[in-house]
């Protein structure tokens, strides 16, 4: 957690400070729609936020929510680093190579009628869009998720082809 210590919690989220610096995590869970923070009570670690009326006249509910220490002590998280929307080829081939992927097999695993485009575009494009059908195609014959995809993009993006 690179010591920051927790503070409090609302409905925005895990409150955490270090100094002068503060961070947040999200709450381990999702308030319903229309929520309204109602208090934090630091001594039993429970968040309390009320819900609209189901019914005009009706009291709004309020729901309390105790927080683990578990929770608390995972701390704030970095958020991960933007997905870059555009790679060269080489870092892209040096990225998927550090993976272990082999797009020559990927490409021989597409159907028929798009295995001569992927070879096009995998010999003759000097860069490659995060945005691109071609990609998603395949990233679904590897069977990696989308998050695995940003990840390489990623990767791909931290790697100097002159470097090598």
């Amino acid at each position: 957690m690179n010591d920051y210590q927790f503070t409090h919690a609302d409905l925005s989220g895990l409150h955490y400070r270090k100094g002068v610096n503060a961070k947040s995590a999200p709450l381990p869970f999702t308030p319903q729609d229309g929520a309204e923070f109602e208090a934090w009570d630091p001594e039993t670690r429970t968040l309390s936020y009320s819900l609209p009326p189901l019914e005009d006249g009706d009291e709004r509910d309020i729901i309390d929510v105790v927080i683990t220490q578990e929770q608390i002590a995972a701390g704030p998280q970095d958020a991960p680093a933007p997905v870059p929307q555009i790679v060269s080829k080489a870092q892209l081939k040096l990225a998927l190579l550090q993976a272990g992927i082999d797009l020559s097999a990927l490409i021989a695993q597409l159907p028929a009628d798009q295995q001569a485009a992927a070879q096009i575009l995998v010999a003759d494009a000097q860069e490659f869009r995060r945005a691109a059908p071609m990609v998603d195609k395949l990233a679904a014959v590897a069977v990696i998720t989308s998050g695995q995809v940003d990840d390489l993009f990623r990767a791909a993006k931290k790697i100097d082809p002159a470097a090598i």
